[in-house]
């Protein structure tokens, strides 16, 4: 029955994208949309090359407009507020599950008049991304070669009826934010743009006085979550050895594990988890000595903030999200299950093969594997 009603809605949503794109619309002069609506992380690996589009010789005096999720609109709000002229803010949620919502949005696209598109993300998606900028006006679109995770098989050559331009930046074995580099100096015919993802951090808010560590327990993925137990351990061994105070994080949604994990470790704990802004977790982060995170949108913002890093994966998207290169950061620590650490030895294939490697490996990497990146960090 699941199956059913996701076919039936996937059907009219492919009518609804079909119906606004044989709307009228006239193409505007001068308008440039950047298509960038994918996670949190994504926009982190990102962001640092939207002022480039600014600042271009190709764009100088074009209006440029974002379309952006709102899941990350406070981080740009307090980062990168101003570095284009509008920014359309997309709910993904009520996208997915909202008709009259989907069909309102893609008409307003519609109308804006663009001139030129450009869809600034990798794993693109007839139903979002690309459905987006198959509605806009404008003859000039350009979209990464990017891979088929959120595509079917009947979709994978939709890309000739949307853009104009299909730029290979790099393949599934490269790092996000070097591709998202290569793109953003492809498109714009420029060379010499760091692979940077730092964030311009301003502290507003007053941080615990004492040293502190941060873990971050939520996964946007159920699959990827870690064990809470085996948090309680690492957390264990970095208090008792290094005397430092716990602060456990997470996003909406994540409070009931944090409450769990406060009940369970019954020592001191600092419990931000759904009581913090993005901004806040930020500057949380800059003055940690160290996060522990899953692969999720946190684990970049920590980076991002200059923190060290111990990264859980479970070798799914291998080389895209992790190891991090030495260029961006030379303080990052990805931890693995140990069957993706011999992949790893021996270069497998496998690595890059998302259809065979599975997010729900996470829960095979043993506390023990972490506690060597805490000493490492901590000499």
């Amino acid at each position: 029955m699941k199956k059913v009603k996701k076919n039936i809605a996937l059907i009219l949503y492919r009518i609804i994208l079909i119906f606004v794109k044989i709307i009228p619309a006239k193409q505007g002069s001068k308008h440039l949309l950047l298509i960038k609506v994918d996670e949190i992380g994504d926009y982190i690996l990102f962001r640092n090359y939207f002022k480039h589009f600014r600042h271009s010789e190709k764009y100088s005096g074009y209006k440029i407009t974002i379309v952006g999720n709102k899941a990350w609109k406070s981080l740009y709000d307090e980062y990168d507020r101003g570095i284009v002229d509008d920014v359309m803010w997309l709910d993904k949620t009520k996208y997915k599950k909202d008709l009259f919502y989907r069909f309102s949005f893609l008409y307003k696209i519609r109308k804006i008049k663009s001139s030129d598109v450009v869809n600034c993300i990798y794993s693109r998606s007839i139903d979002l991304d690309d459905g987006i900028a198959a509605v806009a006006t404008g003859n000039k679109k350009i979209a990464m070669h990017g891979d088929t995770t959120n595509r079917v098989i009947k979709a994978e050559n939709h890309d000739k009826n949307i853009y104009s331009e299909i730029i290979d930046a790099g393949d599934i074995t490269m790092f996000d934010a070097v591709r998202n580099r290569n793109f953003t100096e492809e498109v714009l015919g420029i060379k010499g743009i760091a692979a940077d993802i730092k964030l311009p951090i301003v502290f507003k808010n007053e941080l615990p006085a004492e040293d502190y560590f941060v873990i971050f327990i939520g996964a946007g993925n159920p699959e990827r979550r870690w064990p809470i137990p085996y948090f309680i351990d690492c957390v264990k061994y970095a208090v008792k050895k290094y005397n430092l105070i716990p602060i456990v994080c997470g996003g909406p949604g994540d409070e009931a594990d944090a409450a769990i994990f406060a009940d369970t470790y019954q020592g001191r704990v600092l419990n931000y988890a759904g009581k913090t802004s993005l901004p806040f977790m930020v500057e949380l982060m800059s003055k940690s000595k160290f996060l522990i995170c899953v692969d999720t949108g946190a684990l970049h913002m920590g980076v991002a903030a200059g923190c060290a890093v111990i990264g859980l994966f479970s070798g799914k998207f291998y080389g895209r999200f992790a190891p991090y290169p030495r260029e961006i950061t030379e303080n990052f620590y990805a931890v693995y299950p140990d069957f993706v650490d011999e992949l790893i030895a021996k270069n497998d294939p496998v690595l890059y093969d998302t259809s065979v490697m599975k997010n729900d490996t996470m829960k095979m990497i043993p506390p023990y594997k972490v506690i060597p990146c805490i000493q490492n960090i901590m000499l």
